[in-house]
């Protein structure tokens, strides 16, 4: 029998893996950058909000200090 090399064990189809998990792991920092964005403009949106403005779209001054005061890293599941 000969030892032939499967498509998986070749160097061509391995560094092609890597690069294709270091492009996913480049997007998944891509979005995780855009969603921390997205969260920073957004409590600095309704930080800058005067009581009536937070009135019409249904936050209270308590709301917005729990939300100001959470760490970036605090996502709850739903509002992402």
């Amino acid at each position: 029998m000969s030892a032939a090399l499967s498509p998986i064990a070749s160097p061509t189809h391995a560094g092609a893996e890597r690069l294709a998990g270091l492009w996913n792991s480049l997007v998944a920092a891509a979005q995780v950058s855009a969603m921390a964005w997205r969260r920073l403009a957004t409590r600095r949106g309704a930080a800058e909000m005067d009581a009536r403005m937070r009135r019409d779209v249904g936050l209270t001054p308590r709301l917005v200090r729990a939300e100001l005061n959470r760490a970036p890293w605090q996502i709850e599941a739903g509002l992402r």
